[in-house]
């Protein structure tokens, strides 16, 4: 089958939100980006309701918190609605509740518009309003993004290798070589084909993410969107009264416990009748790091390819922060 090459500035593996992000900022300084996913466009069709709010660590809120900004900043820039909110943050350990004093404590100079009272979460955890976050499809944003006309989007494509001669990277993909001065790997599932040292420094979660159909006025709706867990649990009510709910399973000495399963299980014990009004149940699969903050860089080899991977469960918040540094890395 012959093959079509493509000369660009930059490729982006990856036009998940992370991708799409890193490849409009490229874009709107004027450089010609290619992006490729292995999937089809049919999971940016999908209409999902998401939450961005920032990560209530003492490492991480501040950086998540202008990712927020930045977020809510690229859904006007490009059309896409959103709809501030104020998210419950809540932790059912000690631990965890330690955690989110000693951010709050930490930032409470700095960022005390973004904190409100202490609150009570589910089965009595002990939990902190964030003011400042919002809900977007962000599914529309990224589609949104990839339409820059200095963007060329290649989807059913899946890079098979990159090789670097003669100052120039050349991405090997089904159907297409390209050329770039540039290759950015913002990609979760084929990171170990492309580089196993970084597939080492990652760990992967499977996420279960339920929705349901409107429910009836009688089923317990939250008043606001809930973070359990430090992200381990998502809820997020609309509008239309459904209910969104994500959950991350990481493997556990050995055994990786399913997701959709442990879905059904908290439906059942929140209400049973949850089950009734199930609209629609999907995996995925993100990477995280041990310390929680995303993987950003180079790699050794001294090829001109990037990184951006571990964006863990507050990824949206993390992709313009991320994208920041790719882009000041192929700059500096």
């Amino acid at each position: 089958m012959p093959t079509r090459t493509l000369h660009i500035d930059v490729l982006v593996i990856g036009a998940g939100v992370t991708g799409a992000t890193i490849a409009a900022q490229f874009a709107e300084q004027g450089a010609l980006v290619g992006v490729v996913d292995a999937l089809s466009s049919s999971r940016a069709a999908r209409a999902e309701l998401s939450l961005v709010t920032p990560h209530l660590h003492p490492d991480h809120f501040a950086t998540t918190a202008r990712g927020v900004e930045q977020f809510v900043q690229r859904c006007t820039q490009y059309g896409v609605p959103y709809q501030p909110c104020e998210v419950l943050h809540a932790a059912t350990t000690q631990r965890g509740e330690a955690q989110m004093r000693t951010a709050i404590a930490q930032y409470a100079s700095v960022l005390r518009d973004w904190i409100g009272p202490t609150a009570r979460g589910a089965g009595g955890s002990v939990g902190f309003i964030i003011r400042k976050s919002a809900l977007v499809d962000a599914s529309q944003l990224v589609a949104r993004m990839l339409e820059h006309p200095n963007i060329i989007l290649r989807q059913s494509v899946e890079v098979l290798g990159l090789d670097y001669r003669g100052g120039v990277m050349y991405a090997l993909a089904s159907g297409y070589t390209f050329t770039a001065k540039w290759v950015v790997l913002a990609t979760n599932a084929f990171t170990g084909l492309l580089s196993p040292y970084l597939a080492e420094s990652v760990r992967f979660a499977t996420g279960a993410l339920w929705q349901s159909y409107p429910l009836r006025s009688g089923v317990l709706l939250p008043e606001r969107p809930v973070v359990l867990d430090d992200g381990a649990y998502v809820f997020i009510p609309s509008a239309e009264r459904r209910l969104y709910i994500r959950t991350w399973t990481t493997h556990k000495n050995g055994y990786l416990a399913d997701p959709l399963q442990q879905l059904s299980e908290l439906l059942k014990r929140i209400d049973p009748a949850l089950l009734e009004y199930t609209a629609e149940r999907r995996l995925s699969v993100l990477t995280f790091t041990d310390d929680q903050a995303p993987l950003v860089g180079r790699i050794e080899s001294g090829a001109p390819v990037l990184y951006a991977l571990g964006l863990g469960m507050f990824g949206l918040a993390w992709a313009p922060i991320v994208a920041e540094r790719v882009v000041s890395l192929a700059q500096s």
